[in-house]
């Protein structure tokens, strides 16, 4: 079983991971999208840099091990995870910092949230 996600031709420059992720992505009718372009303009990145990862279809061991072999062939040191007790946030916190994020819904509902996302990746230099 193949991952979910969209897979940069090039090795990714940022690697997202949160549930619900494929419905959100590249959904111009989503406040979601809208947000997530936000934060990309925020820190200069292109949405071809980044590749995201939907946790509810990480269900099976097999998809879990095979996103992960997939993320590790990545040139990035650093991962951000809206999912930060997903069997594949715990397998990467063994060889990547795991930044625990806030949801982009999260962040939409508060703005505390989308403060503290912005706040770690300052502290992270992303």
């Amino acid at each position: 079983m193949m991952p979910s996600g969209r897979f940069a031709t090039e090795p990714a420059g940022l690697v997202l991971i949160g549930s619900g992720l494929n419905a959100i992505w590249e959904n111009d009718e989503l406040p979601e999208w809208q947000l997530w372009l936000n934060i990309c303009r925020a820190f200069g990145w292109s949405e071809e840099q980044v590749s995201y990862y939907d946790t509810e279809v990480l269900s099976s061991e097999e998809a879990v091990f095979t996103t992960l072999e997939e993320i590790m062939a990545f040139d990035v040191e650093q991962v951000l995870s809206m999912a930060p007790d997903h069997a594949l946030s715990e397998q990467l916190a063994e060889g990547f910092a795991v930044l625990a994020v806030p949801s982009l819904s999260e962040m939409l509902a508060d703005p505390y949230a989308k403060r503290d996302f912005y706040e770690t990746l300052m502290r992270a230099q992303f």
